[in-house]
C-alpha cells in the first residue's frame, strides 16, 4: 500500500528496509468501533460518519521511528 504510492510521487519512503525513514502504520483491519466526532483532533465536527460502526482501526502510528500516536492519543 505504501511502496508504489511512494513510487509514483517520487519520494525516498515506502519500505522498511535497513536504513530506510520508519513512518509506520499499524492497524487492525478486523477491530470495530463507533465513530464520535467529539472526539476527533480535527476543530471541525461535521462528520457524516458520526454514531456508524466501521471496522479497521489504527493501533499505533510511528513518523522517524518515534511514536506519535498509541492508539488513543497524539503523542507529541
Amino acid at each position: 500500500m505504501t511502496h508504489k504510492a511512494a513510487e509514483i510521487c517520487k519520494l525516498d519512503a515506502g519500505t522498511l528496509s535497513v536504513g530506510a525513514t520508519a513512518d509506520i502504520c499499524l492497524f487492525d483491519p478486523d477491530e470495530a468501533w463507533t465513530v464520535d466526532a467529539g472526539k476527533f483532533y480535527s476543530k471541525s465536527r461535521n462528520c457524516p460518519w458520526h454514531g456508524k460502526s466501521l471496522k479497521g482501526s489504527v493501533k499505533a502510528t510511528y513518523v522517524a521511528g518515534r511514536a506519535v500516536f498509541d492508539g488513543q492519543a497524539i503523542i507529541i
